[in-house]
């Protein structure tokens, strides 16, 4: 199975099926030509948490190893359902259908980038998250050509109950730098609008991992409200309020070796998610959007700008290294030092030519 199809199949099953998927356990997939996954219900564990496990499984792992098939020793036996009223049997069937209809629908890309990695990027004095971040937020823009609803998931593993915040990475900068990207002439000024993103970027994820966000006091005063009987935050019949809760871009950094991508369903009838992994010298991106055409237009825009980005920085570092280290001239070269009269005579007779020793 290729990357997309492997990826398609752990979460759904292969295009056009309904294989078992029990989406309130865990599925360990295991396929014919050797390659694994794992599919969990998001609610009971967060993504790093089943990431350490898996890997843990995964590292031992050797998919090509030679297996000799014996099917007398792997018999699969049915367990009978008896299903009688058709009330279960339509909700069955209508699950079904659901099925079937995402895996033919359901666009999964799956980017293995080989351009740079957190080496370059922390070379460039930046925080791999926030670049990341950045990238996918031009290129949601450029393919979308609006500001996005972002969504990014937060450890907040600093309280001893911490699971996982949201960072809502949207502010004023950040949209303008969005909607002014494009035209920017020079590579200097990108280059700074882009710092300034990552900047404000790592300010909200910061105070979202302190538990400084917006949507769990929000969920809480909702959830307070509904157990008690009291009338609901006025916030949330907001137009607004609701198209927050639309989530275009749901972004979650999470992977190691020797797990080669994580993903998730897409957060919204047009919203795209991506689960990616910055490792020293590559990335990984599983995009998923229920359009394949947007899937894949994400994917190649995002890879584009990657690449963009990188150029831009190397260009804005040559041109600051130039400056520093201006090429000097040949009257540079010859000047004498400015040391005194002892150090001028010193270098009169090294600038003099030396006579050769010569043997009779």
């Amino acid at each position: 199975l290729s990357a997309e199809e492997m990826s398609r199949n752990v979460l759904y099953g292969l295009e056009g099926t309904n294989y078992n998927r029990w989406m309130d356990k865990w599925n360990i997939i295991v396929c014919e030509d050797g390659q694994a996954g794992l599919n969990w219900e998001h609610s009971m564990l967060d993504g790093h948490t089943m990431m350490e496990y898996y890997a843990e499984i995964g590292k031992e792992y050797d998919s090509g190893a030679p297996v000799e098939p014996d099917e007398a020793a792997c018999v699969v036996t049915p367990v009978p359902f008896e299903v009688a009223d058709d009330e279960t049997l339509g909700s069955i069937a209508t699950a079904i259908d659901s099925a079937t209809t995402k895996t033919t629908g359901l666009g999964q890309e799956c980017l293995e980038f080989q351009g740079f990695g957190g080496t370059f990027i922390k070379g460039s004095k930046c925080s791999p998250d926030g670049f990341v971040q950045a990238a996918m937020m031009i290129s949601y823009y450029q393919v979308k050509q609006k500001i996005p609803v972002p969504y990014e998931s937060v450890l907040a593993k600093a309280y001893k109950h911490g699971r996982v915040t949201v960072a809502r990475n949207m502010s004023e900068l950040i949209a303008n730098n969005l909607k002014a990207w494009e035209g920017m002439a020079t590579a200097e000024e990108k280059v700074e609008a882009y710092r300034a993103t990552i900047a404000d970027i790592s300010r909200i994820c910061a105070a979202a991992a302190k538990a400084q966000d917006v949507d769990r006091p929000m969920l809480g005063y909702r959830r307070i409200a509904s157990d008690e009987g009291l009338e609901k935050p006025s916030i949330v019949d907001d137009a607004g309020w609701t198209r927050f809760g639309e989530i275009d871009l749901c972004t979650s950094h999470c992977g190691r070796a020797p797990i080669r991508f994580f993903g998730f369903e897409p957060p919204s009838a047009d919203g795209f998610s991506v689960g990616y992994y910055v490792d020293k010298n590559s990335m990984q991106f599983s995009i998923t959007h229920f359009d394949k055409a947007e899937a894949k237009k994400f994917s190649d825009t995002l890879e584009v700008t990657l690449n963009a980005v990188k150029g831009l920085f190397e260009e804005v570092a040559a041109k600051g290294a130039a400056e520093e280290n201006p090429p000097r001239t040949r009257m540079e070269v010859d000047k004498p030092p400015a040391c005194g009269v002892v150090a001028w005579r010193e270098w009169q007779v090294r600038k003099e030519p030396q006579p050769q020793a010569r043997v009779a």
